[in-house]
């Protein structure tokens, strides 16, 4: 039987382009000019789809190792729905905006985000909610199939930048590398989801996968 964990191979990219509009296309190219899959994010509507399509196919041949799952909707803010594939990966794989285990570090191939994590006064709050996350982690809420990113599995990149859930993903990094009791909370909640959340034409090859892992976290 063929290994249910995957390296870093050929993947669905998945095209909604044609249904943004000019802002939702420059920000979609400015994550890619982060991540230095494009030189700029200028051009027209026609060219920015072209050079997002042409990187997006890069992008993703640089999936990050873990087990394919079932397809899902995911709705997003603006109303449109978009197809993703749920994916259990290694915690340490994920790029969230900040580094929760250093001090809230900025990830230099994270997503940028507006909350300033690091900031003395304004990033106490966002700091207090990964904390609060990571000390008592609620499975019902990290590994729920909701179809909106306001809870859920992070959604990341195929090479595990987070676009959405960047506190969940913090939080469970965070967890793992303290590795308290509730580290083991999180892996066998997450050992458990696979039933939930594999192909289910390779369920048995996911559990065995997913049981192997060191610190297995679900994304989408």
């Amino acid at each position: 039987e063929p290994p249910a964990v995957e390296p870093a191979a050929d993947v669905v990219v998945i095209d909604d382009l044609d249904a943004m509009n000019l802002r939702e296309l420059r920000d979609e190219a400015g994550r890619l000019v982060a991540a230095g899959l494009l030189p700029n994010k200028s051009g027209n509507k026609g060219k920015l789809i072209r050079n997002i399509r042409g990187a997006r196919i890069e992008e993703a041949k640089q999936l990050i190792p873990g087990v394919r799952g079932r397809e899902a909707d995911l709705e997003l803010p603006s109303g449109r729905s978009i197809r993703v594939t749920y994916r259990f990966v290694e915690a340490d794989d994920l790029i969230p905006s900040h580094d929760a285990r250093q001090n809230f570090k900025p990830n230099e191939r994270g997503d940028k985000n507006e909350r300033d994590y690091q900031d003395p006064v304004e990033g106490e709050p966002y700091r207090q909610n990964v904390d609060k996350i990571a000390g008592n982690p609620k499975p019902a809420l990290l590994l729920t199939d909701t179809p909106t990113a306001t809870d859920g599995p992070p959604v990341v990149t195929p090479s595990g930048v987070v676009l959405g859930g960047n506190a969940r993903a913090m939080a469970q990094q965070l967890v793992y590398h303290e590795g308290k009791g509730e580290a083991e909370t999180i892996r066998a909640a997450t050992n458990e989801a696979v039933g939930t959340f594999a192909d289910k034409m390779d369920t048995g090859n996911a559990k065995r996968a997913v049981a192997e892992m060191k610190a297995p976290v679900l994304v989408r």
